[in-house]
């Protein structure tokens, strides 16, 4: 899949801004690219990214929707059930497309196989942090508490999220006096650790970077396969013995079902172009993310099979935490 990726680049090049303004744009009107996360999280941010460029590269201009509300269900909604004119678009992640039905079994789409995916835009690994003089600093500590020990309080981007399913798996692995607090997105979820509201948080590493630089933070393990080149020091979840905690956060850009081919076409070349920018990969990197350009038949085939790999363990978090 990362071999894929990087052909796609590849292949793109790296575009300029003098070039995307040839482009035209793809239907007449003010569009709308609906985050389904607060303000100032990554979601918000690539959305707001991508609306930008959009705006600068075609002349089709797009506003930024944020409804956290719901664990991202009624952006779903809200997307979902607009016309599939390249108008609307979602600033689609994990939670959205695959935790929402789970959260919402009555919800009236299959985020899945009911819209358009567009593309892939990053992956973010995750990070287990802390503040300083924490009770539990380190992973062995927080597994080794004993029963009976003071509870903490584990802040994340919401119900649902990667950063739920590590709190849980932690909870599952011995950490069984870590509790699951939900926000209404990262920036919240910082801003409740900084503010020592909550004892732990599972962020996006690039938004707890600047605080673990200023020690305001602590790092206890990343979630990625390897060690994140922004953060060398910090040991993965598999080094500490936890390789069922091993994955990344995904965020792409769907739209509703039945988009014109043509519709499609034109914003998926242009989303590879924006990826493809020296200040897109820029970013990407001050951000500790990776590009991850999957289009067509691959991003499809790719979200399935995230489906079929985390529903069941989805389900089992959400059990746990009702519990």
């Amino acid at each position: 899949m990362a071999l894929a990726a990087a052909a796609l680049v590849a292949g793109v090049g790296r575009a300029s801004a003098s070039d995307d303004a040839l482009a035209e744009p793809w239907a007449v009107g003010v569009g709308r690219i609906v985050v389904p996360r607060a303000v100032g999280g990554t979601g918000d941010l690539l959305g707001r990214g991508v609306a930008e460029h959009f705006g600068r590269s075609h002349g089709q201009r797009f506003i930024v929707e944020n409804h956290p509300e719901a664990a991202g269900a009624n952006a779903v909604r809200k997307v979902a059930s607009a016309a599939p004119d390249g108008l609307t678009l979602l600033s689609s992640d994990f939670a959205s497309l695959l935790a929402a039905p789970v959260l919402q079994p009555r919800l009236e789409v299959d985020p899945v196989g009911g819209m358009d995916h567009l593309a892939l835009l990053a992956d973010v690994p995750l990070v287990l942090v802390t503040h300083p003089g924490s009770a539990a600093s380190s992973v062995g500590e927080l597994l080794g508490r004993p029963r009976g020990a003071a509870d903490l309080f584990c802040a994340t981007a919401g119900v649902g999220s990667n950063g739920h399913l590590v709190c849980e798996r932690l909870r599952a692995a011995g950490a069984r006096s870590l509790i699951h607090l939900p926000y209404r997105g990262g920036a919240q979820a910082v801003s409740a650790l900084l503010s020592r509201e909550v004892t732990h948080a599972v962020l996006a590493l690039g938004s707890a970077l600047p605080f673990l630089a200023d020690g305001r933070m602590h790092p206890m393990a990343v979630t990625s396969l390897r060690r994140v080149a922004g953060a060398p020091a910090i040991a993965t979840v598999e080094e500490l013995g936890l390789s069922e905690i091993t994955f990344t956060n995904w965020y792409g850009l769907s739209a509703p079902n039945g988009l014109p081919d043509a519709v499609r076409r034109k914003i998926e070349n242009s989303v590879l172009r924006w990826l493809a920018l020296d200040a897109t990969l820029q970013m990407f990197e001050s951000r500790a993310m990776q590009a991850r350009p999957l289009v067509g038949v691959r991003l499809r085939e790719f979200i399935e099979s995230e489906r079929a790999r985390w529903t069941p363990l989805l389900r089992d978090a959400l059990a746990t935490g009702r519990r």
